[in-house]
């Protein structure tokens, strides 16, 4: 096979994939609100470490929850906090009379961690149902009114929801909302297309008895990050077809975005190392999305000495800019996001950068969080 060839058959899958990732996410019915006769009971689950600067709008968009207070608690659960963030939660507690709300605290017993930090809570949580988000999120006032109509409809096991971050006014922030939005979309197609790879912890559902039934966290608990992905792919495996994605952008989850590189670095490389412990089956993807990126580096340098390669560097990046808009588009217009499609171009370049490096980077140092190596 001659290299154009190759190059050629190389586009042609890349593009087969976002086209079928885009129908996948246009196959997924919208869910609108509809009154019912019962409510679904949640216990909401929040873990913290060092939160203090952004748990009063977490708090604030919780106290606006527009549900009934005896149909859903609050569980808190401090790990190992090194500011004032316990202290702020049980003052708001006392302030506001939250006999709904509780906060826990981690012990040596318990060991630490996000994962450790949502067994505890769900095992001295009371309802069927387990919502998590993270301390550093603002939760929607419709939030529990559309998922609760969402699972008396459908009956799922497990629901995956929207996040995204908060502002959009710097280039940064813009390209990290892409980047997000980008992996909502995916994480949404792979599910409609029976394929579950993706799901944010901070907009995530479960039936308290589907998390026991495949044993929690046991088997994974080693590793810092992933109590989002393992758990997505254990209960997909335990309740083929019951993992849902619950499309309504009232029912989008706001988080912080990092705010410079070294953050993001170290975020990414966090999320990196959960996929890596993944099987070698569910690896293909995301590694042949990392050859085809590092092609595209690879001929742009390569055609410095070779300019006959110029043509290859072209149709490499053409069908990355025309195929990736393809499909971020439409979820960028279900989420009224369409204005960050202004900074796509700019993105797109610098992320042939960024996704050929980060994972080399990710090999040979453990990222940090909240004071820790993980």
């Amino acid at each position: 096979m001659t290299l154009n060839a190759l190059i050629l058959a190389f586009v042609a899958i890349y593009l087969i994939i976002l086209i079928a990732l885009k129908k996948g996410w246009k196959r997924i019915s919208v869910h609108h609100f509809v009154k019912t006769n019962t409510e679904v009971n949640f216990s909401i689950v929040i873990p913290f470490r060092n939160e203090a600067k952004h748990l009063e709008s977490l708090l604030d968009s919780l106290r606006h929850l527009d549900y009934p207070d005896e149909n859903y608690e609050v569980l808190f659960v401090n790990d190992f906090s090194e500011d004032n963030s316990a202290d702020l939660i049980e003052n708001y507690i006392s302030k506001f009379h939250k006999s709904h709300y509780k906060l826990l605290q981690l012990t040596d017993n318990d060991g630490f961690g996000k994962k450790m930090a949502i067994t505890k809570a769900i095992n001295h949580s009371k309802n069927e149902w387990i919502l998590c988000t993270d301390a550093d999120c603002e939760v929607p006032p419709e939030w529990l009114k559309i998922l609760s109509s969402f699972i008396i409809k459908n009956k799922p096991e497990m629901v995956t929801m929207p996040v995204r971050f908060k502002g959009n006014n710097s280039f940064f922030i813009k390209a990290q909302n892409l980047e997000f939005m980008s992996l909502i979309g995916l994480g949404a197609a792979l599910i409609q297309l029976k394929k579950p790879h993706l799901c944010n912890g901070a907009n995530l559902a479960y039936s308290a008895k589907a998390f026991k039934e495949v044993n929690g966290f046991i088997g994974n608990e080693h590793i810092a990050s992933g109590d989002d992905i393992f758990l997505l792919k254990k209960i997909s495996k335990k309740y083929p077809g019951k993992v849902m994605f619950l499309k309504n952008n009232e029912i989008v989850v706001l988080t912080s975005a990092v705010q410079n590189v070294y953050e993001l670095l170290q975020q990414r490389k966090r999320w990196i190392a959960k996929t890596t412990k993944d099987s070698f089956s569910s690896m293909i993807f995301p590694l042949f999305v990392w050859l085809f990126h590092i092609s595209i580096l690879s001929f742009a340098i390569a055609s410095t000495f070779y300019p006959v390669l110029s043509k290859s560097v072209v149709i490499l990046f053409s069908a990355k800019i025309i195929g990736e808009a393809l499909f971020i588009l439409p979820v960028l217009k279900f989420f009224k996001l369409k204005q960050l499609f202004r900074s796509y171009l700019p993105t797109a370049f610098i992320y042939i950068f960024y996704v050929s490096f980060l994972p080399l980077l990710s090999v040979f140092s453990k990222p940090d969080w909240k004071n820790r190596k993980v």
